[in-house]
């Protein structure tokens, strides 16, 4: 099915009004939700809207995890359980998914942009509301936004944002699952400059309006490029 005939094609969040400006509004902050979910792409997946990981479960665009796919409602809670061989391209043939959004497979969430965009809406307001961060507040002297703060948690997810940001965004603070996952990037400092770079980079782009209606053709070349 037409992914447009599956989702309304806009999906609006709720974003304090102390923290950016309306989705409709200019304020100098990017109003297009598109370009956060632009920034997430080229962050997680490359620009590739089908990116599994060998050492993982993570899957799509935005590499979501089995468990979050769980709680965003795609996949049964009563489903069968993480296993190894469930990392890298299985294709799931036995997980129970839940049919949201006329998903019924892992590869049609692969293959469908417009439903891969409305999941990262959904997630990306369930860490802001849990984190309820301070905008007024900065981290490390970046100040913080809601664009920011969702970058940041889409790696760390909400708890995780939590804990680092509980003793003053140190990389000392940092989960240990996460160190433990992601060695590759450079230990303990590595990743909190990483983050950091997150909140600094998503400063500029405004999450509270991400439309799945404009992910339903080719992947934008800035999200392929996201170094220019």
């Amino acid at each position: 099915m037409h992914a447009k005939n599956i989702i309304a094609a806009l999906v609006v969040f709720s974003i304090p009004a102390t923290g950016m400006a309306s989705c409709m509004s200019d304020g100098g902050i990017s109003s297009d939700g598109t370009e956060y979910a632009n920034m997430v792409l080229g962050g997680e997946g490359g620009g590739n809207w089908a990116a599994t990981n060998g050492d993982s479960t993570a899957t799509g665009a935005f590499q979501f995890m089995y468990g979050t796919l769980q709680d965003l409602g795609y996949i049964s809670g009563n489903s069968r359980p993480v296993g190894s061989d469930l990392y890298g391209d299985s294709d799931w043939s036995d997980v129970t998914w839940t049919g949201l959004d006329g998903v019924n497979s892992r590869e049609e969430f692969m293959n469908n942009q417009a439903v891969q965009v409305t999941a990262l809406g959904r997630f990306t307001q369930n860490n802001l509301d849990q984190i309820g961060a301070d905008y007024t507040s900065s981290a490390n002297g970046v100040p913080l936004t809601p664009g920011g703060v969702a970058y940041a948690s889409h790696f760390l997810g909400a708890g995780g944002y939590q804990q680092w940001s509980s003793c003053g965004y140190q990389a000392s603070c940092l989960p240990s699952n996460i160190l433990a996952q992601n060695a590759n990037l450079g230990g303990m400092e590595g990743i909190n400059d990483m983050l950091m770079g997150r909140l600094a980079e998503g400063a500029g782009v405004d999450p509270s309006c991400i439309d799945p209606g404009s992910f339903d053709g080719d992947i934008p070349f800035a999200a392929l490029m996201p170094w220019i």
